[in-house]
């Protein structure tokens, strides 16, 4: 079985054991793929263009199955839970899966949306949340100024994203070809932003004030947002790191990056 990884920006599994290779190189073996997996995102949050968000996000992923180099295989898209109304990222990764929808009726693809939750580990973006907030702590900020925190949502390792992305592959026979197979990732746990941010502070031992409430939420965010679990969880799929767990191995791996 032959598996390529399509990575460009942020890549949320970075041990899924597959070759990565960019798009130039892929179609230039003039090889077919049994599995491909999707993992080009572009947050647009280091001040790219709209035109950036959409050719990464959309134009990408569709160039790729233009090619033909994925026909009659599987394809992976690492999608998000997000709903579409929450920013352009959001957006164009629902856009996406809708243009995945109709490739794969056309190359009779077996295409899996992956819809993510809020993944978080050492060595990702300070784009990030997760990140950022760590390596604030890390620096010893005095101060650092938040939204109210009551937001609440679901948390999961970057291991954990890998051992499901894994269990998709090696189950896809399961699924059904030719349509969009929706697939949710996430721990099925809802935590506050405030405690998420909390727990970090603890952990890392930081004296740093945490300002809740410094910065207005923004209206178009959803209140909640959490993993419904699914044919992962049926097919006995399970997070294996909690949040406490999964925060202490982020906060000692970032120390010894």
């Amino acid at each position: 079985m032959s598996i390529t990884g399509l990575v460009h920006r942020t890549c949320p599994a970075r041990a899924l054991g597959v070759e990565w290779l960019d798009l130039e190189t892929i179609l230039g073996r003039g090889e077919r793929y049994d599995v491909t997996v999707n993992l080009a995102t572009c947050y647009g949050r280091g001040g790219e263009g709209l035109a950036e968000l959409v050719r990464t996000n959309v134009a990408l992923p569709n160039a790729l199955l233009d090619s033909g180099v994925c026909d009659g295989g599987v394809f992976v898209n690492a999608g998000t839970a997000l709903p579409p109304g929450t920013n352009e990222y959001s957006l164009s990764k629902h856009q996406f899966v809708d243009w995945l929808g109709r490739q794969a009726e056309r190359r009779d693809l077996l295409g899996i949306n992956a819809a993510l939750q809020h993944f978080y580990g050492p060595g990702d973006s300070e784009h990030k949340f997760p990140t950022w907030l760590l390596r604030t702590l890390l620096r010893g900020d005095p101060s650092v100024d938040l939204s109210s925190g009551t937001q609440r949502r679901d948390f999961i390792y970057v291991d954990d994203v890998v051992s499901a992305f894994c269990e998709i592959v090696l189950r896809s026979d399961a699924l059904t070809r030719g349509a969009v197979n929706e697939i949710p990732i996430g721990s099925g746990q809802a935590v506050s932003i405030r405690e998420f941010c909390l727990r970090m502070v603890e952990i890392v031992g930081a004296k740093t004030e945490l300002r809740f409430g410094a910065i207005a939420s923004r209206s178009e965010e959803p209140d909640l947002v959490v993993s419904p679990g699914g044919w992962l969880e049926l097919k006995g799929w399970r997070p294996a790191v909690g949040l406490s767990q999964g925060l202490t191995r982020m906060v000692r791996e970032e120390k010894e990056l």
